[in-house]
């Protein structure tokens, strides 16, 4: 069975805006972050350690939405229509989270993990709730993308598949900035939880 918008939504209607939010998020994380991203080349770093773990998200991401997009092909775990909204909603939201976290870091943001010479503790914007906005935004985008797609199978396969590269993120850049920062970031990460506020 081939995939294609039209076998994925029941309306015209539903296709175009799932395609409208699907490049706008598109567009925002693959094209404006790296322009960001390149703004800041000339900056010298004093400690790189990714440990491989930008690869492993890029290849979690396409590898999780490709079986999301098979599973909701072929009818795998189906939802209520009206949950399409609510997958989309997430998505949007997601997306402002994520951004709002990358302009918030600025100059200190890097797919990377990267510390800067005179790299300074966040803890404005999003930061002050918790301490990996940016990884919230993007888990909670992939998860509505299941949702819009009328598939709990396809939610549940982005989340395992999230869950483990961005687990494997946050560890490595945390044990990164508690040496590099040292006391200010132990204190950082004391009164904040890593991407849900006072939950997770």
């Amino acid at each position: 069975m081939i995939v294609t918008p039209s076998t994925l939504f029941p309306s015209a209607f539903e296709q175009d805006v799932f395609l409208t939010v699907y490049v706008i998020w598109f567009v925002f994380t693959f094209v404006l972050e790296r322009i960001i991203i390149w703004s800041g080349t000339w900056e010298k770093a004093k400690a790189r350690s990714d440990r491989g773990s930008a690869l492993l998200i890029m290849v979690s991401i396409l590898v999780a939405t490709a079986v999301a997009f098979v599973f909701a092909g072929v009818g795998i775990g189906p939802l209520p229509d009206w949950t399409f909204y609510a997958g989309i909603l997430m998505m949007l939201l997601g997306i402002v989270v994520r951004e709002w976290a990358v302009l918030t870091l600025r100059r200190y943001f890097s797919f990377q993990v990267r510390v800067l010479v005179d790299h300074k503790v966040v803890d404005t914007g999003p930061y002050r709730a918790v301490r990996h906005p940016a990884y919230a935004g993007s888990i909670l985008t992939m998860v509505g993308l299941g949702i819009a797609l009328h598939s709990w199978a396809a939610a549940l396969v982005i989340l395992a598949f999230c869950g483990v590269a961005y687990g494997y993120r946050i560890a490595v850049e945390e044990k990164t900035m508690l040496k590099e920062l040292g006391e200010d970031y132990a204190r950082y990460m004391a009164k904040t939880k890593r991407l849900i506020p006072l939950i997770l």
